[in-house]
């Protein structure tokens, strides 16, 4: 096999691996987090949510943020440990910040952040407080946000029925293309 065709079946064999690999790899996130756009487990709407969010966001001038299953994830996780460990904060009992949630989930990010609410049976109203919450609004309008997750769970708290609402955003790192 002369030195040309060696480096042919080197390429074709890389080639086959690399998309072997890409294959897996998507079907590993098609169906290992939640849909990309949100998770609902209460009346309160997460897709609403997140529409609520663009649409304030461009009425700004600013880039709608793009639905990531991986933040969905993440944000879905932080809502199901608030309601299991019955606390109400972005840092749970244990210490675990909710970068800690994102980075789980291999979202690999330059900026995050994350809004929480509670006690709400209005996808609106819980939007309207978020927006008059300087920390909670900063968030909503950060220009360097790209993408977005949220999940609402309804689960017990202190012994009486409410719903968590975790918002995530993130913008990811810029992964190396070249060799």
């Amino acid at each position: 096999m002369n030195r040309i065709q060696k480096i042919f079946l080197v390429i074709g064999v890389s080639t086959v691996i690399v998309l072997v690999a890409f294959k897996t790899f998507i079907g590993f996130s098609l169906f290992s987090y939640p849909t990309a756009s949100a998770y609902n487990n209460s009346e309160v709407s997460a897709n609403d949510l997140i529409n609520l969010t663009n649409q304030y966001r461009v009425n700004r001038g600013l880039k709608p943020l793009t639905p990531n299953a991986r933040l969905t994830q993440a944000a879905l996780n932080h809502a199901n440990d608030i309601i299991s460990k019955d606390y109400f904060d972005h840092t749970s009992p244990d210490g675990k910040k909710f970068s800690d949630w994102i980075k789980e989930v291999n979202y690999n990010y330059f900026y995050v952040g994350e809004n929480l609410a509670i006690d709400f049976d209005n996808d609106s109203r819980a939007f309207q407080a978020w927006v008059e919450s300087p920390g909670h609004l900063a968030n909503i309008e950060k220009p360097q946000y790209q993408e977005i997750g949220v999940a609402t769970v309804r689960g017990k708290m202190k012994g009486r029925m409410t719903t968590i609402m975790v918002q995530m955003f993130g913008s990811r790192l810029l992964q190396p293309t070249g060799l």
